[in-house]
């Protein structure tokens, strides 16, 4: 039989959930990512399922108690502790990169100066006060 010269692709993704979403976690395989934009330099919610899927596959050792780490991210050496009981990953916190603000700055929205705050706390973020731009938040408006 002669060798396939376009192996099937396989990769392997442990489901976990954090902060009120799933997270997909490869475990094994390679895919191309092409671009980053999708992806970005750190955020809580997927560091927590990485910590919880290393720890319930057993890709690291189990320990009960509090099993600190360190894990690699775009954003930089993050330390994370998982709190651990009875072969489960009840919690992780960890120690984020260090955060800052980039000042205060007034953009163009709606045909109008918004006073926006520019901070980078792994990613960076444009906060602003919800009542300059007529924003409601509620329920009922979830999706604008």
């Amino acid at each position: 039989m002669a060798a396939q010269s376009n192996p099937p692709r396989i990769i392997s993704i442990v489901g976990a959930y954090a902060e009120g979403d799933t997270g997909d976690v490869v475990t094994g395989g390679v895919l191309d990512v092409k671009g980053s934009e999708k992806y970005p330099p750190m955020s809580g919610s997927n560091l927590t399922c990485v910590v919880t899927v290393l720890i319930e596959t057993g890709m690291i050792p189990f320990k009960k108690g509090d099993r600190p780490l360190k894990l690699d991210t775009p954003a930089g050496l993050i330390t994370a502790t998982a709190h651990c009981d009875d072969r489960k990953c009840t919690s992780v916190s960890f120690e984020n990169v260090p955060s800052f603000s980039f000042g205060e700055y007034n953009i163009q929205f709606r045909h109008k100066l918004v006073n926006v705050d520019i901070a980078y706390g792994g990613v960076i973020y444009a906060m602003v006060d919800a009542r300059t731009i007529s924003a409601i938040l509620d329920d009922n408006h979830a999706n604008e």
